[in-house]
């Protein structure tokens, strides 16, 4: 079973993936996030390394319409594109998605999908999510 973890932003607040890089490093995050190029570009693995091993989550990048066909919702509040960090079951991979997410949701001012709770917030709440599946890391 996948999980999507969504971020609405707009395409020109999407950071590189140097200003990511130094966002995570800032916080001491030991998330280091191989080069994949352009963010825009790329779809598909992004390979990370986590505390010295690999780990990775799904990257997809797309506009909002194709998120939602029919009509966007005013929660997006003007923001044009999604990102999906899809991951699987690996808790490791779920942790990286959400820290590294977050970041990049702070960066962009993103907002991001609670699919549990079906609703938008902050992109504050993946790190508080990240969090709890932290403790299930070996």
């Amino acid at each position: 079973m996948s999980i999507d973890n969504l971020l609405f932003l707009c395409s020109n607040r999407l950071p590189s993936l140097k200003e990511w890089q130094v966002a995570l490093d800032a916080e001491n995050i030991e998330i280091i996030i191989e080069d994949v190029g352009d963010l825009r570009e790329y779809s598909g693995y992004l390979p990370v390394i986590y505390k010295g091993e690999p780990s990775g989550f799904e990257w997809y990048f797309m506009t909002a319409e194709e998120m939602f066909p029919d009509e966007t919702p005013d929660w997006l509040g003007g923001r044009t594109h999604a990102v999906d960090l899809r991951t699987f079951s690996d808790m490791r991979e779920f942790y990286c998605a959400m820290v590294a997410g977050a970041l990049l949701g702070r960066l962009a001012d993103a907002v991001a999908w609670d699919d549990a709770a079906q609703n938008a917030v902050s992109p504050e709440t993946w790190l508080h999510e990240a969090e709890q599946a932290k403790s299930h890391l070996k």
